[in-house]
């Protein structure tokens, strides 16, 4: 194994270092906001009209039940009390509109109707369609119009190069400006604000980047909509330009036409949320992160507040030989503490610039006396979920925005935990830098191969050229003694892992493609090999996604598992999901098995053993009922097994999920992938 090569920094491997340091990464499912970008919009609950395939002037709502891309399982509404009958839509081939957008059209002349199908009213002749619609449809959410389109269903696809939105200002909540879209990574916005040409040319104002779930961003035409307080006005970084009003006028205008020429998805942004009424008063005092830093705790005032309940603070500073940052947050936010919190959870307090005192450390009594100021209550102060509680544990890796320059995303380590607060230290700079602040909700952090599966550079830690050759020379020792079976058995080497093609595939594999695969992969480092055993699975399926969709992790991942990013293409469109691998050799073989029980396919299919006779189920001589009768009463001993091992919790997870639907649903979908000839 190699962590690099004479390419330098682009040969940094993630899952090589950590194995190298034996190091773990913080869960992918912790990052919520990753998550959600990844997270198609056609949800199952949400509602849609569906045209009658046997005439197309016909629509009538339905219920998606199940969702994989741009294939759903849906259900028709029909009689209360009545379970419809599921069937899949492929929205790219049949005709799916928004809930409501076939009584648009015929209100506009459109020959249109919402009516259902000739069957449905066979079989219910004496009920009230019109009626039905009505109740059924009442209160319900339907699936954004954005979506259904062919230019994707998860936020990272349908945010598009030049798109527009509204930025508030860092210093005013009740203003804001446009900006365009340059890029877009992951859900990660570089925007820039839209300023008059011959100021554009002259300005040195840098572009910015927002998480496009950032409360700071809106959909365009927000202001608009909402009306006063809210307001159009310039950046307040650029309070002293000297352009006409008409100038900036025309900014907007042109934002305004952009909008119809390429609308941005509306769903995307939640726009204002509701602020609870607070008790902060102007002058108050309490402590925050420094805004600039992020590294240091500082007292702060309260200089502001707004209708909307927003408060603006700023870092208190005696000297005056500068302005102090200053930033505009709500009571909910993470970095604001009462008086007192450093010291009661022993951490330094910064002083303000220019503070002097004859007492060793900083004193509020006597820097509240002194300053003639009241503190915030306590009650004024949100309470936040324990980072801990959430998952987080010391010494795990993630990826982390360097605050110094947002460009740079950096391989980082958790060093600290206090309560929902993260101290990280970036390691792409020597150990001696402090570390940063940041809320374990936060956008500004990552998953470990966040950046790669975006193709966006990522920030080495500066040591792992040492660790390279640390490990190149450990590579090259002689090896003067086997490992006992004990220490072998729990190594994160893995054997080899055999394809046996002669085994049953079950419905989602092709046979042929598995003979064509090459007879074994490995040996080498675990997560290496089973995550290319796995990828190469998933390009023999017939519908490589639905098998991604098998393999997804679901729940809390086990502690000795390893979650890796898998990827599956179908035409131009990649899919991705986080997979669950195992991370010790004695986990190899039952590992290899539930994942064939998950494919439905036999247990034997591929693993450490190589059957070059018969398969020890002797599977190609059943026939496929007979072989799908075998794999449920494997699934009904595993969920009556009381054993402890993760992988076989897994396997009971699955079946318990799938115990009543599993025959069902695989006949739908057999049927669906035989007419469609997936």
């Amino acid at each position: 194994m190699t962590l690099c090569n004479e390419d330098g920094d682009d040969a940094f491997v993630w899952q090589d270092y950590l194995e190298a340091i034996n190091a773990e990464e913080v869960p992918h499912a912790l990052f919520q906001h990753v998550e959600k970008s990844i997270e198609s919009s056609l949800q199952p609950g949400l509602m849609l009209e569906v045209a009658d395939k046997n005439d197309p002037n016909k629509y009538w709502p339905a219920t998606i039940k199940m969702n994989c891309g741009a294939l759903l399982s849906v259900s028709y509404i029909g009689p209360k009390n009545v379970r419809m009958p599921e069937f899949w839509v492929d929205i790219g081939k049949v005709d799916v509109q928004p809930l409501g957008w076939c009584d648009q059209q015929s209100s506009s002349g459109s020959q249109l109707i919402l009516d259902p199908p000739t069957s449905l009213k066979e079989q219910f002749p004496d009920e009230d369609w019109p009626d039905l619609v009505k109740v059924a449809t009442a209160n319900k959410q339907t699936v954004p119009a954005e979506s259904l389109n062919s230019e994707g269903h998860t936020p990272i696809e349908r945010l598009k190069q030049n798109m527009r939105v509204e930025v508030q200002d860092e210093h005013n909540p009740f203003h804001l400006w446009t900006a365009t879209i340059k890029e877009n990574v992951g859900g990660r916005l570089r925007l820039s604000y839209d300023l008059p040409e011959n100021y554009m040319m002259e300005s040195s104002i840098k572009d910015f980047w927002l998480f496009y779930l950032s409360p700071r961003l809106y959909k365009l035409g927000w202001a608009d909509e909402k009306g006063k307080p809210w307001d159009y006005q310039p950046p307040s970084m650029l309070s002293g330009s000297t352009y006409e009003e008409a100038a900036w006028g025309a900014v907007l205008d042109a934002a305004r036409v952009s909008k119809e020429s390429l609308p941005s998805p509306t769903d995307l942004f939640e726009g204002e949320v509701g602020i609870e009424s607070h008790q902060f008063e102007v002058g108050m005092k309490l402590e925050t992160i420094n805004p600039l830093s992020r590294n240091e705790i500082c007292p702060a005032t309260v200089i502001q507040t707004f209708p909307s309940g927003h408060v603006s603070i700023q870092i208190d500073s005696i000297s005056g030989t500068e302005m102090p940052p200053i930033r505009v947050c709500t009571p909910e936010d993470p970095y604001i503490f009462p008086i007192g919190w450093s010291k009661s959870n022993k951490i330094d307090l910064t002083p303000p610039n220019g503070w002097v005192s004859e007492r060793e450390q900083f004193d509020w009594e006597e820097y509240l006396t002194t300053t003639m100021s009241k503190p915030a209550p306590n009650s004024c102060f949100a309470q936040t979920e324990s980072a801990i509680d959430m998952g987080f544990e010391v010494g795990q890796k993630l990826e982390a925005i360097d605050p110094e320059n947002e460009e740079n995303i950096c391989a980082a380590t958790i060093t600290q935990i206090l309560h929902h607060l993260l101290w990280i230290h970036l390691d792409c700079y020597e150990a001696s830098k402090p570390c940063i602040i940041i809320c374990a909700s936060s956008l500004d952090i990552f998953p470990v191969g966040w950046c790669g599966s975006n193709c966006y550079p990522l920030k080495p830690p500066h040591d792992f050229h040492e660790v390279c050759k640390r490990m190149k020379a450990e590579e090259e020792e002689p090896k003067v003694a086997k490992p006992t079976e004990s220490s072998s058995s729990k190594s994160s080497w893995c054997p080899k892992i055999y394809f046996n093609h002669k085994c049953f595939t079950g419905p989602y594999l092709s046979k042929g493609k598995i003979a064509l695969l090459t007879k074994f992969v490995g040996p080498g480092p675990i997560t290496l090999v089973l995550k290319e055993v796995l990828s190469l699975l998933i390009s023999t399926a017939y519908k490589s996604r639905q098998v991604l969709k098998e393999l997804t992790c679901k729940g809390k991942v086990p502690a000795n598992m390893h979650v890796q990013m898998l990827k599956a293409k179908l035409k131009t469109a990649i899919f991705s999901a986080n997979v669950a691998i195992a991370t010790s050799a004695d986990q190899v073989e039952e590992y290899c098995k539930s994942v064939c029980l998950k494919l439905q396919s036999c247990p034997y299919l591929f693993g450490p053993n190589c059957n070059e006779g018969e398969c020890p189920l002797n599977c190609s001589k059943m026939s496929k009922s007979q072989f799908s009768k075998y794999i449920h009463r494997i699934q009904q001993r595993g969920e009556r097994s009381t054993k402890k091992n993760s992988l076989v919790f897994i396997t009971r997870f699955f079946s318990y999920i799938r115990r009543k639907t599993y025959f069902f649903q695989l006949k739908i979908k057999q049927k669906f992938f035989m007419q469609q000839k997936f």
